[in-house]
């Protein structure tokens, strides 16, 4: 509260004196409730705002990012059929679009290798078939082969017929079990191959690998020899692989060399644990450069034709 005096003359003679006295408290407490309410309004109005802002974000982002994560996992999980939202044309709309054609193309993709599986099952099947049938008629020859050169081996004359008869026979098995194992192709696609594990001579394996090589090495001049060194009597093994591997050894040794030797050796290791039985072959042919040695063992690799000359093989 405050008091304004003002004196009042006229004429230079004072007629009196008027006091004012004046409150604002009243006013200041107005302005300030209603100042109160117009803050409170206003904060209520920015909340709504806020609110309405933070929906509509989670209408047209949040939301459909949420769907293309939830699409993604679903895709992840081979499930190409989960809601997406509807494309817009903004930038969450394209990215929808994107989403959609890449999920089409893995479908399209997908159902390309189901297709292709099917074909190719469908082949293997057709070809096993092919094989069992060729089986048959492969193996009758063969048998009719082999029977009529165990009749003429009975009735040879000669003890050098009887001996060359003897190497047709034992050449004449060997390549009916190695069709026996190329045809059956299905116990390959089933998994159930197995080494068959037998009490074997080995010295007679390898002497009857050395005698059956003997003509292709006096052909080129080369000295075919076999040398055995406490070799135990019987060892368990898979007696036609083991004439397998040999067969390709000595024959590849004879191939790449000419006026030399080929030997096979025959020895046991001693060992504290278990002796080692060590079949070598050893030829004086071309050989192999150190950088081949190791990738020539890959199927289908062979080392280059200069190195080889004229000669060709894997």
């Amino acid at each position: 509260r405050r008091l304004v005096s003002r004196e009042i003359t006229t004429g230079g003679v004072r007629l009196g004196t008027i006091n004012v006295t004046y409150d604002f408290s009243n006013l200041i407490n107005d302005v300030q409730s209603q100042g109160y309410k117009l803050f409170s309004v206003i904060s209520l109005l920015m909340v709504v705002f806020a609110t309405a802002i933070a929906l509509l974000l989670q209408f047209l982002i949040v939301r459909p990012v949420n769907q293309l994560k939830n699409a993604s996992d679903a895709l992840a999980s081979g499930n190409y059929e989960a809601k997406i939202p509807q494309p817009t044309r903004d930038e969450i709309g394209h990215l929808v679009r994107s989403f959609d054609a890449m999920r089409n193309q893995i479908k399209f993709v997908q159902y390309e290798l189901v297709e292709a599986s099917t074909q190719a099952k469908a082949a293997s099947e057709t070809k096993s078939a092919f094989l069992a049938n060729m089986s048959h008629e492969i193996r009758t020859p063969m048998n009719g082969i082999l029977g009529l050169t165990d009749v003429l081996i009975e009735e040879a004359e000669t003890p050098e017929l009887r001996e060359n008869l003897e190497i047709i026979s034992r050449s004449s098995r060997r390549l009916l079990s190695l069709l026996n194992e190329i045809l059956d192709i299905s116990k390959i696609e089933a998994g159930t191959f197995r080494f068959q594990s037998e009490n074997t001579d080995i010295v007679k394996v390898c002497s009857e690998q050395v005698t059956l090589f003997q003509a292709a090495a006096a052909t080129k001049n080369v000295d075919l020899s076999f040398s055995v060194e406490n070799a135990p009597a019987l060892v368990r093994i898979d007696p036609f692989r083991v004439q397998q591997v040999l067969g390709n050894l000595i024959s590849n040794a004879i191939k790449f060399t000419s006026d030399g030797y080929v030997r096979l050796a025959l020895t046991v290791e001693p060992s504290s644990e278990e002796p080692r039985l060590i079949i070598s072959v050893k030829d004086s042919g071309i050989g192999i450069a150190e950088e081949d040695q190791k990738r020539v063992f890959h199927e289908f690799v062979q080392v280059e034709s200069s190195q080889i000359g004229s000669n060709n093989g894997t």
